[in-house]
């Protein structure tokens, strides 16, 4: 009896499983894009301060921040 309910249980789990995956979801609108960021690069040089080297490297600023476009 315990063996036809574990059974019955799992044909119904597949059934339902089936079921479950073939209906479909509505589709949905694609997202609007992103504009890309206006930004600029300016070169550090090497330094001292204290007992530190510092050395040269790239600094990126946003000057103008990505936005979501319009359709």
């Amino acid at each position: 009896m315990h063996t036809v309910f574990c059974l019955v249980t799992m044909c119904l789990s597949v059934c339902a499983c089936s079921t479950l995956s073939s209906v479909a979801e509505p589709e949905r609108p694609a997202p609007p894009k992103l504009t890309q960021a206006r930004y600029r690069t300016i070169w550090v040089p090497d330094k001292i301060e204290g007992d530190r080297y510092i050395e040269g490297h790239r600094v990126h600023i946003i000057e103008e921040a990505g936005r979501w476009m319009s359709k």
